[in-house]
């Protein structure tokens, strides 16, 4: 009931028509129509980011078989790991100043065409402790430790040391 304001009598609200009473049930359907869609999408997401985590994992695995068997030659070539100043660019047949050379010590050929670069288009990092070294990524967020796709993976000595790509 409404009042009308200029003569102050109580009128009767006007019945509803069947096409204003199914307005509100179409917008509903649409609703929950768009919420299994938006559901269906985040199952599709999450199933495709963990599709990328195993495959960001297995690169990795595969890029550090291959740099650490190259510095594994490397070492039983030279007696001794390459310096960390210029780090794993020596393996490309860069010198110790950066210039392309034939190889170490009358080599050839490089012990590797390229460094491959990690998951995330960063090099890897090569590190020399102690008289051992260490070759890994810090993940996704390039900064040491980190968990998910952001955990560090490293080996040392060619031993794997840490977490995955996650």
């Amino acid at each position: 009931m409404r009042m009308d304001k200029k003569n102050r009598k109580i009128r009767p609200r006007p019945a509803r028509t069947k096409a204003s009473s199914r307005i509100p049930a179409f917008a509903l359907y649409l609703l929950g129509g768009l919420c299994l869609l938006g559901l269906f999408y985040l199952f599709l997401y999450r199933s495709h980011e963990r599709q990328l985590a195993a495959l960001r994992a297995e690169k990795i695995r595969e890029d550090l078989d291959t740099i650490c068997a190259a510095l594994a030659v490397y070492r039983q070539e030279q007696g001794t790991i390459p310096p960390a100043g210029p780090g794993l660019e020596v393996l490309t047949g860069k010198g110790l100043k950066g210039e392309a050379s034939s190889g170490e010590a009358g080599r050839d050929k490089p012990y590797l065409d390229r460094i491959p670069l990690d998951p995330w288009g960063s090099p890897y990092v090569y590190e020399v402790r102690g008289g051992l070294f260490a070759v890994g990524t810090y993940g996704s967020d390039r900064r040491p430790g980190g968990a998910g796709s952001a955990s560090d993976t490293f080996r040392q000595e060619c031993k794997i040391t840490g977490g995955g790509a996650e």
